[in-house]
């Protein structure tokens, strides 16, 4: 789920405007985007000029990945959109032979192979609410709709985008993206900033579950659970429950729901400031406290992960940056990194 702070990518083609593409390859049928990286806020969309400009610089250099660059440019399918950038969600519908990506004003449905475009939805801001943002002190470039949330149940979709640090969410048509069905505030389901980050999921019942910053300022991380008659979240500004964390996955079983990230250890706070990966669990029947913890988690719990080489004095990976849960083996893979 790759730094907590990232701007959003804006790549300049020959003509001098934005430009920006989507790459995926096939290999035995798998699928992999240049710009899925798990745990980037806003991930990086290049234009293909600069990719291949960088490719030729480590080929020149005689890099040891030169080969696997090469060997994706000759088989990746890549889609672009003159003036698009930031295309940070993907959705693969595999059972309707495609794939909604979310970028920066916009969504697209694209087919599964070769990333025809079958639908293009604009989704801007409002002029208003743009001054509001802009009156508060933000960039013109963070004033725009960022896609922060793709899920689908059944055959709607469930999107989310910044909206100018005012969230919004639209139900809509999975075959007709354009068709929107309903307007849900955003506000706990969506982060304000286009450079925070969030996991989400939903379940078969139709529960939203997320790890996301839930203010304007964005120092009130929660994890939540909305969508549902009696929402739920972490407690309000407690370090011992989450300090300051960074989301880069979530996943479900048959009765919980585990959330991946990492954050500022307290229990280390005494030594200095530490770094800790982290995976928290939730029950998804949980009710909530009566009185201390009301509207609060009562099934909380995390646990530091121990991604380390063994030794005397054991060489921690503290900085979890990715996670992949594979459900059919129950294995749990993740990419974890230490900062020297």
């Amino acid at each position: 789920m790759v730094p907590a702070t990232s701007r959003p990518a804006r790549d300049k083609n020959e003509n001098g405007g934005d430009q920006a593409c989507l790459v995926q390859e096939f290999h035995g049928g798998r699928k992999r985007s240049c710009d899925s990286t798990q745990g980037r806020s806003v991930p990086r969309a290049i234009s293909s000029d600069t990719l291949s400009k960088q490719i030729n610089e480590l080929c020149q250099k005689g890099s040891d990945i030169c080969d696997e660059c090469c060997d994706l440019m000759m088989t990746a399918d890549q889609f672009r959109d003159p003036n698009v950038t930031s295309f940070s969600q993907l959705l693969f519908d595999v059972a309707r032979d495609q794939v909604v990506v979310g970028a920066r004003d916009n969504l697209y449905r694209l087919s599964l192979k070769g990333l025809t475009r079958l639908e293009k939805a604009p989704w801007m801001a409002q002029p208003e609410i743009i001054q509001t943002c802009q009156d508060k002190g933000q960039s013109e470039e963070s004033c725009r709709n960022y896609i922060k949330v793709l899920l689908s149940n059944g055959k709607k979709l469930f999107a989310c985008g910044t909206s100018a640090f005012t969230p919004a969410c639209t139900w809509r048509e999975m075959e007709d993206i354009n068709r929107v069905t309903d307007w849900v505030s955003g506000v706990a389901k969506c982060p304000h900033s286009p450079y925070a980050n969030i996991t989400s999921l939903m379940t078969l019942s139709g529960q939203y579950f997320a790890g996301s910053p839930m203010d304007f300022s964005g120092t009130d991380s929660a994890i939540i659970r909305d969508l549902s008659p009696s929402p739920l979240r972490t407690k309000h500004y407690n370090a011992m429950w989450l300090n300051e964390p960074q989301f880069v996955g979530s996943f479900e079983t048959d009765a919980f729901v585990y959330f991946v990230f990492r954050e500022g250890a307290v229990e280390y706070m005494n030594c200095g400031k530490k770094i800790y990966s982290r995976i928290a669990r939730v029950c998804k029947n949980d009710t909530g406290g009566a009185i201390v913890l009301k509207d609060n988690w009562t099934s909380f719990v995390k646990a530091r992960l121990n991604c380390s080489l063994p030794g005397d004095y054991p060489f921690y990976f503290d900085e979890v940056q990715g996670m992949c849960a594979r459900e059919r083996k129950k294995k749990l893979g993740m990419n974890i990194t230490r900062l020297l």
